[in-house]
C-alpha cells in the first residue's frame, strides 16, 4: 500500500502557483527526500500534507485514506516537525508532554521521551526557552515520536544545527524508522543532509517533481564531466545518462551524468569526469534543473 499519493496537486499563495500538477507515491516503509531551493514549494507541500494549508486542487491519499484536515484519527497517526522553532518559550518540558499526551490519546511512549530526557540530564521543569536550539528540535523529534506516527513530514529539520546535534537527530531517527517501518518524507536543500535516511529522492522545481532517483544510484553513479575544450559542446551521451547541463560563473559547461556502469568509465576526449561531494553534486543538480532546456536532456 502507498503511504502517502498525490496526484495533480495544485497550491496558490497570495495567487502565485507554489505547487503545479505534483504527483508523487512514496510506498510503506519508504524514506524519501525532498530536495529544492529555497522557494522550491517544500514547506508548502509538507504544510498541506500536515494539513495547515488546504489544496486547491488534486487528489492527496495518506495512509490509505482521503486527507481530511479535520481528522484527528488521522492526524494521530502523522508527525510533523517544522524547519521554525514551534515550541512555546514559556512551556516547561513537562508541559509539553502533557499538552501532546492530550491531543495524541492512545498509544503514547511516555518511557521513551523520560529516558531521553535522563540522558540529557533535562529537569522536566526545565522551560523550551532556556534549551539550546539543538536540544529544542531534539525535544520536538522526542514529542513527535512518543506518539508513534506512521508517516513522519520533516521540513528541513536539520537548518541550523551544528554537527553534534544533527548527527544526534539523524541517528534517533533512523533507530525509529528501522524499529517501526515508518514511512518518511523529508526536505532539505543539502543532499548531503539525505544521504545516510532516504532511500530515494526527488527534486522539487516549480512545483513539480522533476526527477527522482535512487539515493545509492546517485552515489555509485553520479558524475561531473566538463568540458576542456574551446567553444560549445555537446553533452557527451556516450558516458551516460544525462541528468542535468551546468554552467559555471565563469561560462564552463558542464553535465550530471549518471555512468552507464558503476565501475570507472574514461570521459570522451576533451572531456573531464569527476566523481564530487554528494553536497556539491546536489548543488549542480539544483543549478543544472532551473534551466527549462536542461530538463529535456
Amino acid at each position: 500500500m502507498d503511504a502517502l499519493k498525490i496526484k495533480g496537486l495544485e497550491k496558490k499563495l497570495e495567487g502565485k502557483a507554489i505547487l503545479s500538477g505534483l504527483n508523487l507515491s512514496l510506498s510503506e516503509g519508504s524514506v524519501y527526500g525532498l530536495l529544492g531551493l529555497n522557494g522550491a514549494g517544500k514547506t508548502t507541500l509538507i504544510k498541506t500534507l500536515a494539513g495547515l494549508y488546504t489544496a486547491d486542487s488534486g487528489e492527496i491519499q495518506l495512509l490509505g485514506d482521503k486527507a481530511d484536515a479535520g481528522s484527528l484519527a488521522l492526524k494521530q497517526k502523522l508527525g510533523y516537525v517544522a524547519e521554525i522553532d514551534l515550541l512555546p518559550a514559556w512551556a516547561s518540558i513537562s508541559d509539553l508532554c502533557h499538552l501532546e499526551r492530550s491531543l495524541r490519546p492512545g498509544s503514547w511512549a511516555q518511557d521513551d521521551l523520560d529516558d531521553w530526557m535522563k540522558k540529557q540530564k533535562l529537569d522536566p521543569e526545565r522551560k523550551a526557552a532556556s534549551l539550546s536550539k539543538g536540544q529544542r528540535k531534539r525535544l520536538e523529534l522526542e514529542l513527535l515520536l512518543a506518539a508513534k506516527p506512521r508517516l513522519l513530514l520533516l521540513d528541513e529539520p536539520l537548518s541550523g544545527l551544528d554537527p553534534v546535534s544533527r548527527l544526534d537527530f539523524m541517528e534517533r531517527l533512523i533507530g525509529y524508522v528501522a524499529d517501526r517501518s515508518a514511512t518518511v518524507l523529508m526536505s532539505s536543500h543539502i543532499l548531503g543532509d539525505l544521504e545516510r535516511l532516504c532511500d530515494r529522492i526527488g527534486i522539487l522545481q516549480d512545483g513539480q517533481i522533476v526527477l527522482e532517483l535512487g539515493m545509492e544510484e546517485l552515489k555509485e553513479k553520479a558524475v561531473l564531466v566538463s568540458w576542456t575544450g574551446k567553444g560549445e559542446a555537446k553533452a557527451p551521451s556516450s558516458t551516460g545518462k544525462i541528468l542535468a547541463s551546468v554552467q559555471d560563473s565563469g561560462g564552463g559547461q558542464h553535465w550530471v551524468v549518471l555512468k552507464k556502469t558503476s565501475a570507472t568509465a574514461k570521459a570522451p576526449a576533451s572531456y573531464r569526469m569527476r566523481q564530487e561531494s554528494l553536497e556539491e553534486m546536489g548543488a549542480h543538480l539544483l543549478r543544472g534543473l532551473e534551466s527549462r532546456e536542461a530538463r529535456h536532456v
